[in-house]
């Protein structure tokens, strides 16, 4: 996945996406929308005048953008290692999935995770996505089931500004690796020991991906490119 910060505009829309996608308990989200800036939510960094300006100066320094975070699905993942019955493992396809039936609720992988991608869920209500009496944990998997079906995340079609991209990687010429390779890019925490998967690009807007329907890039008639 690529993400282009400057194309976010902050409006959840793939948080919202994704909790109606898998059904999510209220509170818990698989892809969060942090703010860069100031200390609250939608919160700029800087001074609105500048202090210190002169009268009538109308300049700022005011300072805000976001950046959605989901599972960065590393290539090393710390989860995955640390998973005593091996019930986080990676599909050939990069993906870190979760076997539900395999989980035991013992919590290592919500620790040796520095994203905080992974959530603890009691078993009392039955979810859909664990066994009914246990605890296991949960988390983004970019939509495996979509993915399988041929088609881009919810978050990725939900996006109005275009600003998450979706596809391989390692496909020469795929939207993706392009962006990967024709922009600055940087991923998040300590990339050298965990290799993510999510790459985002910063100081130069992106054209985007011209969208028809929800398929995902492969999947897609080459005309639509």
């Amino acid at each position: 996945m690529v993400v282009d910060t400057e194309r976010c505009i902050g409006c959840h829309a793939c948080t919202i996406a994704c909790n109606a996608e898998h059904d999510l308990p209220a509170g818990e989200e698989w892809i969060r929308v942090d703010t860069e800036g100031g200390d609250g939510t939608d919160e700029p960094a800087g001074d609105y005048p500048v202090v210190g300006a002169s009268t009538g100066d109308s300049s700022n320094s005011l300072a805000l953008s976001y950046r959605p975070i989901p599972c960065q699905h590393c290539e090393a993942a710390p989860c995955v290692a640390g998973c005593p019955t091996d019930a986080l493992h990676q599909r050939e396809d990069g993906v870190v999935a979760i076997d539900h039936d395999a989980c035991i609720g013992c919590g290592v992988c919500v620790d040796a995770c520095s994203y905080d991608a992974l959530t603890m869920r009691g078993g009392e209500t039955g979810d859909r996505d664990g066994p009914s009496g246990s605890t296991h944990v949960a988390k983004c998997t970019f939509c495996s089931d979509r993915i399988d079906e041929g088609r881009d995340p919810a978050c990725v079609v939900a996006c109005p500004a275009d600003a998450l991209l979706f596809g391989d990687l390692e496909e020469q010429g795929s939207t993706v690796s392009r962006y990967r390779e024709g922009y600055d890019t940087q991923r998040l925490g300590d990339p050298d020991r965990v290799h993510p998967r999510v790459y985002y690009v910063e100081g130069e807007m992106t054209p985007g991906r011209r969208r028809q329907g929800d398929a995902v890039e492969s999947a897609r008639p080459p005309s639509d490119e």
